[in-house]
């Protein structure tokens, strides 16, 4: 098969992205991504890497016929990707036509319980709250050794809030080669509305029947918070300006993944109206029952520890059943959520949904949460699996990160990001305004 090809030209700053190339005259192409350009240790902003520019997981290999193409391996799950931003002002309501091509380069067995680890082109749309409403998954098969065309088609949503691109590989341990990108844009099929006095029913439904107190989890209202009349245009301090002014930071390369994108997607839920404003709330068995509270710049305060929600007995499962209740009660507006397993505890199959479930319940009380994946040196293969469910879980659902190590670091890190908060996400800090020492409410985040 000949490599595909296109001659277009840059457009616009979001045409710089991975040479991606957007334009009217380009044969209905949206997206042409060529992979000859692609410069790992330079992404442009707006682009992620799971990995650090020097690692053999992710690398830009010459393949004959081809030329350079992209090559993830999959080693000690550490799941590689390579993740594009689409834009979702104009990809909303339309359906995607995908295309890429791919070829498996080294030996590959699929895990039999778990259909969703395979080497993947992963299209995927979240709503406001970071939540994926859908997506679509291009694996190449296993049982041919040839590159193969990937191509299938998305109609995405309208209450889309974000919309992405990854070259990925879950979980599962092998190593695969991408090379290109294409879509293109048509307008969604058009499906018939429901009448608008729809017929009664004949009989009255029969009502469900509600789940047992020993499966169940917790069911916990969700309060949605007035809107915020939208600031003059050109406001310094609107929503966008303060989002775009987000620094950009990658959980390797500053310690936490933040950035203008992450910012104004945390605009739309928070700050809440039913959380105590300032408080800190530190849950999970990565932090001890017995630690001393972490001090932070006013007006920020760490809440006391519960022993129900941190030390030995705080694993996930735990939380969803103890979580409920200390946050009606104290109402936190950020909750830190440690990874770090009890002794001993064995990581379940379900681990990255328990910890996407333990971020839901804290955002449906109004809590912003982060994820605290702790380091794996001198951890058992148990312990780095469920470091790695937790980056997973955050990175599906677009929730911060925050490196515990080294730990001397870790009070500092969580007091800075608190800051970042307070500016791009919170606006309760005038961007014109940001001055002073570090720890006062005006004073700049605490840099590492």
């Amino acid at each position: 098969m000949m490599k595909h090809a296109s001659s277009v030209q840059f457009a616009s700053a979001f045409l710089v992205l991975f040479s991606v190339l957007h334009t009217a005259n380009a044969a209905d192409a949206f997206v042409d991504m060529k992979f000859d350009d692609l410069d790992l240790k330079a992404l442009p902003p707006g682009s992620e890497k799971s990995e650090a520019s020097d690692s053999p997981l992710m690398t830009m290999i010459i393949e004959e016929g081809r030329g350079k193409v992209l090559k993830l391996v999959n080693k000690e799950n550490k799941s590689p990707t390579l993740t594009v931003p689409l834009d979702v002002t104009k990809v909303a309501g339309k359906t995607l036509n995908v295309t890429t091509w791919s070829k498996f380069s080294g030996k590959y067995t699929p895990i039999t319980d778990k259909p969703w680890a395979r080497p993947k082109l992963y299209i995927n749309a979240k709503d406001a709250r970071g939540k994926s409403i859908h997506s679509l998954s291009l694996t190449p098969n296993p049982e041919k050794p040839e590159w193969q065309e990937l191509k299938n088609s998305i109609t995405i949503p309208t209450s889309a809030a974000s919309v992405v691109a990854q070259f990925i590989i879950p979980e599962v341990e092998c190593q695969v080669l991408f090379d290109g990108l294409i879509i293109t844009l048509s307008d969604a099929p058009v499906v018939a509305a429901a009448p608008e006095n729809p017929p009664a029913p004949a009989a009255p439904a029969t009502p469900a029947v509600p789940a047992t107190p020993a499966t169940a989890r917790p069911i916990v209202p969700q309060t949605v918070a007035p809107a915020t009349p939208a600031p003059p245009a050109g406001d310094p301090n609107s929503p966008d300006a303060l989002a775009a002014k987000a620094p950009r930071k990658t959980f390797d390369d500053g310690g936490m993944t933040f950035s203008p994108e992450l910012a104004k997607l945390l605009q739309k839920s928070y700050p809440s109206k039913t959380a105590n404003a300032n408080t800190v709330m530190l849950v999970g068995s990565g932090i001890a029952d017995k630690s001393a509270l972490p001090k932070f710049g006013a007006p920020w305060h760490a809440l006391p520890l519960s022993p129900k929600l941190t030390g030995a007995t705080a694993t996930p499962r735990n939380l969803l059943i103890a979580l409920p209740e200390a946050l009606l009660k104290e109402k936190p507006e950020v909750v830190f959520i440690a990874s770090d397993p009890a002794p001993g505890r064995k990581p379940s199959s379900s681990e990255s949904e328990d910890w996407d479930d333990i971020c839901r319940l804290c955002a449906r009380f109004g809590a912003l949460p982060i994820l605290v994946p702790h380091g794996q040196e001198g951890k058992d293969e148990q312990f780095e699996h469920i470091a790695q469910a937790v980056k997973k879980a955050a990175d599906i659902s677009s929730y911060v990160l925050v490196s515990p190590t080294p730990a001397e670091a870790f009070p500092k890190r969580m007091d800075n990001l608190l800051r970042l908060l307070d500016i791009h996400v919170f606006a309760r800090v005038k961007a014109e305004s940001v001055s002073g020492k570090p720890g006062t409410p005006n004073g700049k985040p605490v840099e590492e």
